[in-house]
C-alpha cells in the first residue's frame, strides 16, 4: 500500500449532496473558526463566502477539475471560477457562445491530431471561466464520432491570452491556447482525506 493509501481515506457518497455532507462533517468547529480567522471573512456580508461554501467549491474543484461547479456568483472573489454559460438557467450572450464554440473547435482539432480520431460537429453544453491573463474557459461540449455514429462528451480548458505583439490593431484579437482536452469521465475524481490522527489541525 502506498504512503498516501495508509495516511488517507477516500470520501464516500453516492451523490454529490451526500459527499458534500460527509466532506463538511469531516472538518471540526476548530477548523471552521481557524478558516474564518485566516481569511478575514465578515459573516454579515452577503457577498462573503461561508465556510460551507468554501468546502463546496473545494469539492467541486477536486472532483471535476473546475468543469462542474455550483453557482457561486454571489461571492465577490476574482480568484474563483464562475459559470458563464449554463443553459437554460444562465445562457451566455451570442458573442460568448460564438467564442466558446470556436474554442471547442480548436479543442477537438487538437484532440483529433493527438489521438488520430475524426470527431466533428461540436456543440457547447456549458462553460465556466477563470480570470487569467485575461481569462480561461472550462468548456463541456459534445462532438460527433462518425466511426461509432454517436455523440461523445468532452471537456476542454482553453486559455484566452493577449497576443505577444499587440501592434495597433483594435479591437485586440486574443490568442487561444488549448491547455487540456479530454473525454469526460463518467465518475468524479476521488477525494483523499487525511486521517484525523495525522491532520494536526490543518485544513487541506
Amino acid at each position: 500500500m502506498s504512503r498516501r493509501g495508509r495516511a488517507s481515506i477516500i470520501l464516500q457518497g453516492d451523490s454529490r449532496e451526500e459527499r458534500l455532507k460527509n466532506f463538511i462533517a469531516w472538518f471540526s468547529e476548530e477548523d471552521k473558526a481557524k478558516w474564518y480567522a485566516d481569511n478575514f471573512i465578515d459573516e454579515s456580508d452577503d457577498d462573503s463566502m461561508t465556510f460551507e461554501e468554501h468546502l463546496s467549491y473545494s469539492l467541486d474543484m477536486i472532483e471535476s477539475d473546475g468543469f462542474d461547479i455550483e453557482d457561486y456568483s454571489k461571492v465577490t472573489d476574482v480568484g474563483m471560477l464562475v459559470r458563464v454559460h449554463n443553459p437554460p438557467e444562465k445562457p451566455a450572450c451570442e458573442g460568448i457562445v460564438a467564442e466558446l464554440q470556436e474554442c471547442s473547435h480548436l479543442a477537438i482539432a487538437h484532440y483529433n491530431k493527438e489521438h488520430k480520431t475524426h470527431f466533428r460537429d461540436v456543440h457547447v453544453l456549458k462553460a465556466n471561466s477563470e480570470a487569467l491573463c485575461p481569462y480561461r474557459y472550462y468548456i463541456t461540449f459534445q462532438a460527433f464520432n462518425p466511426k461509432g455514429k454517436q455523440q461523445t462528451l468532452f471537456q476542454a480548458r482553453v486559455n484566452i491570452c493577449f497576443p505577444l505583439k499587440l501592434g495597433r490593431v483594435r479591437p485586440i484579437k486574443f490568442d487561444k491556447e488549448v491547455e487540456l482536452v479530454r473525454i469526460k469521465s463518467t465518475k468524479p475524481n476521488p477525494v483523499f482525506l487525511r486521517k484525523r490522527a495525522l491532520r494536526r489541525g490543518r485544513i487541506y
